[in-house]
């Protein structure tokens, strides 16, 4: 350690694993404009030793309540959340989670020499999160693939069941901007009535992107009424971006840091962002209540993934635009000086 920093403005190299890929590259942190270790508390210096010397034993866990220990003691240093970031970095699947303790550390020292290399381990970071959705992505298709599939699919049947759960992943895909297997769920939905709002969704998702004529096509794809008219009012009055404070959000420390407290829906403290591939299945008690109530093993799987996949995309939408606010807000500092 000088002054506080990692050694020479450079850390060991960033391993990003997770079932679909292996992601390396080295980040480097720069000193400038972080406070000196001489400025911290001892209890916050002795944490963050304590937390260097787990890192380096690989028991990434224990070095991050250590930083976190001195993240309490010490919450405007930005030097810690770089060890966060860092120390998050390693554990698959958390990608988000370290990408949120590196905004953190932007938002700390908003004019940190080092803002494009961290920028460049978010990047790969990132990269790392959408293979994560991928993978799961595959897991809930295949789910709600295994469900059952009577040949009756009219109201109150289980096929009609099945067909819900198939619209559920189809405006999911189309939400997340996967257009070509929105409509490859869409067209394999039997009922009108519900292949017709992923079909709205992927004019929407076209909107969105500016593809107004391939929204025009998608709508003579519809055969469901009240399905064609949502469609033919978003055509008429296509989505505005509004600005409001989640828009605005992602300048300020506190911005960051609350994204890991408990709201209303799921913080990044929760089971998605700690450990994905537990929370793709529920819980034992979860499991044998659901059964017990007569819900069968497929229907179960696929809310239980689809619970899991609207909070990650969510948050990970959410952390992407917060991103965008900080780097603008980069910007207009770098002006002002």
């Amino acid at each position: 350690m000088r002054n506080g920093c990692p050694e020479n403005a450079s850390l060991k190299e960033i391993v990003v694993r997770n079932r679909v890929v292996r992601l390396m590259m080295a980040v480097v942190l720069v000193c400038a404009a972080v406070p000196a270790v001489a400025q911290l508390s001892p209890e916050a210096q002795q944490a963050i030793a304590w937390g260097k010397d787990a890192a380096q034993k690989k028991n990434y866990e224990l070095a991050i309540s250590f930083f976190k220990m001195a993240q309490a003691a010490a919450p405007n240093a930005p030097e810690i959340y770089g060890y966060l970031g860092l120390t998050e970095s390693k554990i698959s699947g958390r990608e988000l989670r370290a990408i949120a303790w590196y905004g953190a550390y932007l938002a700390a020292n908003p004019r940190a020499g080092n803002a494009a290399a961290v920028n460049n381990a978010i990047a790969e970071l990132m990269k790392g999160s959408e293979n994560n959705i991928s993978m799961l992505m595959k897991t809930w298709d295949t789910a709600a693939a295994n469900m059952p599939n009577p040949a009756d699919h009219g109201t109150h049947t289980i096929g009609y069941q099945r067909d819900f759960c198939w619209m559920n992943l189809g405006m999911w895909y189309s939400a997340y901007g996967n257009i070509e297997d929105a409509r490859r769920i869409a067209n394999g939905i039997p009922n009108p009535e519900l292949a017709g709002p992923v079909l709205v969704e992927i004019i929407n998702a076209q909107l969105n992107a500016g593809d107004r004529a391939g929204a025009k096509r998608t709508l003579k794809s519809i055969r469901d009424a009240s399905s064609r008219a949502s469609a033919q009012d978003s055509l008429a009055h296509p989505p505005q971006v509004h600005k409001n404070d989640e828009g605005t959000t992602g300048a300020a420390l506190s911005d960051w840091t609350q994204l890991f407290v408990a709201g209303m829906t799921p913080g990044l403290d929760g089971e998605m962002f700690t450990d994905l591939t537990a929370s793709m299945r529920p819980s034992a008690s979860d499991r044998a209540d659901l059964l017990k109530n007569g819900f069968s093993e497929p229907w179960i799987m696929v809310g239980q993934l689809s619970y899991v996949a609207n909070n990650l995309g969510s948050m990970q939408k959410k952390i992407k635009r917060m991103l965008k606010v900080q780097a603008a807000h980069r910007v207009k500092q770098r002006k002002s000086i």
